[in-house]
C-alpha cells in the first residue's frame, strides 16, 4: 500500500509558512480539506482552522501523521490554501459556517500517495469532519482496496465526500476533457460500491455563457453512465482567491476550484440542518441543481449546475407535524387554512405566529402561520345576498290557524319556507327551512336587508327549525325551538354542522307591546359560526350560549318601534396547532322604526351585525427540531378582537301594486351606509339598491 499516486486537479502558485497555534472560532460544520499542503497563517483561513495535521509516507512501515509537523506545501504551491479559501476564506469564502480541518498528504513532485490521503482522511473523520473535500484527481478511480477503510469510516460517521471530476489529460500541452464513463470501471472504483457513491459528489467546472451555461473545456464529464451522471454536479469557475501576500486578488480555475464551491454549499446546508445525513445533503444539492438552461444534457452536466440558493429552499411538500416527532402524522401547509367568521373582522391581519414548517427532508423553515388565517369578505357576501332578496319574490297564505310563507331569490331558488299552525287554545307549532343568510330578524315588522343573516348560524347553507309555543296566560307565552344547521359537504364526510336550542319567554302586557327574553345554546361540529378550518387549523367543536332580547312597540298610525339584541360567549376547541379560541364574547343588536301600509312599507334601522368583542386564540406551534427528529414546540396566545365595530344605517321603502287580472308589480329601494365595514376600522361604504319586479 502507498504506491499509488494522485495529481492535483487544479493549479495555483506561491505560498509557504509554518505550523502555528490554532484559533478555534465559533463555527458549526467541520470541513476537511485533504491536499498537498497549506499556508496555515494565511489571513483568509487562519481564523477558520480548528485542526491540522501532516501525514508522511514512512516506508516500509506505512504512514506517520503528526500535528507538530509543518503542513506547508514543500513545493511552495498554494493549491491547498486556495481550496481552503474558497470554502472558508475571510473575504472570498463561499460560506461562513465552516471550521477547517486541514490534512496534508505529503508527496513529491510527481503527486500524492494514496496511503497518506487515506491516513489524513481517517484523522479528519475521527476529528468530526462532516465533509471531506478532495481537489485531487482521479480520486474516484482509486481501487477501494486502498481507500475502502477510509470510505467505510465516512459512511459510518456520516460524512460526505466531495471530489474534483478532474481536468482531463494533457495531450500536446493541452488539457483535454475525458468522458468518465469510458474508463470509470476499468478496475474497482468508487462507483463499484453503492454506499460510497451515495455519499459522494463529483464536481465538474462550468461557466456562464450568453444566458446559459457551458462546461470548461478541460472539465471531465460523466458520459452515458447513469450512476456517474447521478452523482455529477457542475459548479461555476474560475473563482477569486487571495495570493500569499494576503491582499492580491487572483483567480483559481479547474475542478480543484469547483469542488470546494460544492463543499461550501453543502456546509451551509448542514449548518442550518445538522440532522441531514450525507445521503440526504448531497441528494439535495443534486436534486435542486439547475437543469432548466438551454443545452442541458446529463451526458455532460450530470444533475446540472449547482444552485446553492435553491438548495436552501424547501423540497417537496411542506408540512406541519401533528405530533412531537417527525415522521408521524402531518398536515401540508397548502391544505392548512381557516377563514375566520365575519364576526372576527380583521383580527388576523396583524397577527404574528412564527412557526416552523418542514420539507420532505425534515428541514425546518420559519413562516408566519397567521398567513393561513383569512378574513371573510363581509361586504361582498352581503351585497350578493341582498340583491337576491331584493329581486326575489314572496308568497303568503293565511287561513284559520295557519300561516304559510315561501320566498324565492331572483333565480327562482328557494330561500325560505315557513309554516305556523295555531290551535284553538293558543298553542302553536311552527316549521321553517331557510338559507342562513336569509334568516330574518323577527323583531323587525318590515324587511330590512341589513338585518338578515347576521346571527351565528348565518353562514350555514340551510337551517331547519321546529318550534313550539305554549300560551301560559293572557300575557305570557313560552317558546322552545331547535334548529339544525348544515353546510354542503363537497364530498367531505365531516362537513360542519350545528344544533341551536333556544327557549324564550314573551310578555304582552297590552296589545301594543311585546317583550321577550331568552337563552340560546349552540353546539357546532367542526366549525365556529359556520366557518371551518382545514389541515393543521381544523376545528373540533364549539359551544356558545347567548342571552336574547326582543322588543316591539306600536306607536300608532301604523308606526312601530322595534329592537333586538343578543349577547353571548363561546368556546372553540381545535384539533391540532389551533388548540382553542377562548374567552369569546359576542354581541349583535338592532333598533329602528317602521311604518306599514296596505301596499307600502317604510323602515329605518341602525344595527350592529354579529361581532366578536373579545377573544383569544391559543396555538401549539412547531418552532424547530432536534437532530433525532423531536419537534420543538411553543405555546402562543393571541388576541382575535377586530379593530372596528360595524354599524349599518338603513332606509328602506317597498311598494306593491296589484293590477287587472291579478298582475302585480313591486318596487324596492334601500340605502345602506356601513361604518367600519366587516368590523374593520375606518372602512366605510354607502350603497343604494333598487329593484322593480313586474309579473304578467
Amino acid at each position: 500500500m502507498g504506491i499509488l499516486l494522485l495529481a492535483l486537479a487544479g493549479c495555483g502558485g506561491g505560498g509557504g509558512g509554518a505550523t502555528s497555534s490554532l484559533v478555534i472560532p465559533d463555527r458549526t460544520v467541520k470541513v476537511a480539506v485533504i491536499d498537498q499542503g497549506f499556508d496555515i497563517n494565511h489571513p483568509e483561513i487562519r481564523d477558520a482552522v480548528v485542526g491540522a495535521i501532516a501525514c508522511t509516507r514512512d516506508a516500509p512501515s506505512g504512514v506517520t501523521c503528526d500535528p507538530s509537523t509543518s503542513i506547508s506545501d514543500s513545493t511552495g504551491d498554494l493549491h491547498g490554501t486556495y481550496v481552503a479559501q474558497i470554502i472558508a476564506g475571510e473575504t472570498v469564502g463561499y460560506t461562513d459556517d465552516a471550521a477547517l480541518l486541514l490534512g496534508k498528504a505529503t508527496g513529491d513532485a510527481t503527486g500524492l500517495y494514496v496511503s497518506e490521503i487515506a491516513a489524513a482522511t481517517n484523522w479528519a473523520l475521527d476529528s468530526g469532519a462532516r465533509i471531506v473535500n478532495y481537489s485531487l484527481y482521479p480520486m474516484f478511480e482509486v481501487d477501494p482496496y486502498y481507500l475502502g477503510p477510509a470510505y467505510d469510516k465516512a459512511v459510518n460517521k456520516g460524512a460526505a465526500l466531495i471530489m474534483a471530476a478532474g481536468n482531463g489529460e494533457v495531450i500536446g500541452g493541452i488539457n483535454v476533457a475525458i468522458n468518465l464513463s469510458s474508463y470509470a470501471y476499468s478496475y474497482p472504483s468508487l462507483f463499484s460500491n453503492a454506499d460510497y457513491t451515495g455519499i459522494s459528489i463529483l464536481a465538474g467546472a462550468g461557466f456562464a455563457s450568453g444566458g446559459t451555461y457551458a462546461l470548461q473545456s478541460f472539465s471531465n464529464y460523466p458520459g452515458a453512465d447513469t450512476t456517474i451522471q447521478s452523482r455529477f454536479l457542475v459548479a461555476l469557475t474560475p473563482v477569486n482567491v487571495i495570493e500569499a501576500d494576503g491582499t492580491t486578488v487572483a483567480t483559481f480555475n479547474g475542478t480543484s476550484a469547483s469542488a470546494p464551491v460544492v463543499s461550501a454549499a453543502l456546509t451551509s446546508l448542514l449548518a442550518q440542518w445538522p440532522h441531514l445525513t450525507p445521503q440526504e445533503s448531497t441528494g439535495i444539492l443534486l436534486d435542486t441543481a439547475d437543469r432548466t438552461f438551454s443545452g442541458y444534457d446529463p451526458f455532460y452536466f450530470g444533475q446540472g449546475v449547482l444552485d446553492a440558493e435553491q438548495a436552501l429552499q424547501p423540497v417537496g411538500v411542506t408540512a406541519l407535524p401533528a405530533g412531537n416527532q417527525l415522521g408521524g402524522a402531518s398536515y401540508s401547509v397548502a391544505s392548512t387554512g381557516f377563514v375566520l367568521p365575519a364576526a372576527f373582522g380583521d383580527a388576523a391581519n396583524s397577527l404574528s405566529l412564527d412557526a416552523a414548517m418542514f420539507d420532505s427532508y425534515g428541514r425546518d423553515y420559519s413562516f408566519n402561520l397567521a398567513g393561513q388565517l383569512g378574513q371573510a369578505d363581509f361586504w361582498k357576501t352581503a351585497r350578493e345576498h341582498w340583491m337576491g332578496l331584493l329581486a326575489g319574490d314572496t308568497h303568503e297564505h293565511r287561513d284559520t290557524g295557519l300561516y304559510a310563507k315561501t320566498s324565492f331569490d331572483q333565480q327562482g331558488g328557494l330561500t325560505q319556507s315557513y309554516a305556523d299552525f295555531t290551535s284553538g287554545n293558543g298553542h302553536r307549532l311552527n316549521l321553517m327551512r331557510t338559507r342562513g343568510r336569509s334568516l330574518e330578524n323577527e323583531a323587525a315588522p318590515v324587511q330590512m336587508l341589513s338585518l338578515t343573516g347576521n346571527g351565528s348560524l348565518g353562514a350555514y347553507d340551510w337551517l331547519d327549525r321546529v318550534g313550539v309555543a305554549w300560551q301560559l296566560n293572557d300575557m305570557v307565552h313560552l317558546d322552545a325551538r331547535t334548529t339544525r344547521a348544515t353546510a354542503p359537504s363537497g364530498g367531505i364526510a365531516s362537513a360542519p354542522s350545528a344544533w341551536r336550542h333556544e327557549t324564550r319567554l314573551s310578555f304582552e302586557p297590552d296589545a301594543s307591546t311585546s317583550v321577550s327574553i331568552g337563552l340560546a345554546l349552540t353546539q357546532e361540529s367542526g366549525a365556529a359560526m359556520g366557518a371551518s378550518g382545514t389541515g393543521a387549523l381544523a376545528l373540533n367543536q364549539s359551544f356558545s350560549q347567548a342571552a336574547t332580547f326582543r322588543l316591539r312597540y306600536d306607536l300608532g298610525r301604523r308606526w312601530a318601534a322595534f329592537g333586538s339584541a343578543e349577547f353571548g360567549t363561546m368556546e372553540v376547541e381545535g384539533e391540532t396547532l389551533l388548540t382553542d379560541i377562548s374567552n369569546v364574547m359576542t354581541s349583535e343588536w338592532a333598533a329602528g322604526v317602521a311604518w306599514q301600509g296596505d301596499d307600502r312599507s317604510f323602515g329605518l334601522a341602525l344595527s350592529q351585525p354579529l361581532r366578536v368583542d373579545h377573544a383569544r386564540a391559543s396555538f401549539n406551534l412547531p418552532v424547530g427540531r432536534l437532530a433525532d427528529g423531536t419537534v420543538l414546540r411553543q405555546r402562543r396566545s393571541v388576541s382575535l378582537t377586530p379593530t372596528g365595530q360595524q354599524l349599518n344605517l338603513e332606509l328602506a321603502y317597498r311598494q306593491r301594486w296589484v293590477g287587472a287580472a291579478g298582475r302585480h308589480s313591486a318596487l324596492g329601494l334601500h340605502m345602506i351606509y356601513a361604518h367600519d365595514v366587516g368590523h374593520v376600522a375606518d372602512a366605510r361604504v354607502l350603497t343604494f339598491m333598487g329593484s322593480h319586479r313586474y309579473q304578467w
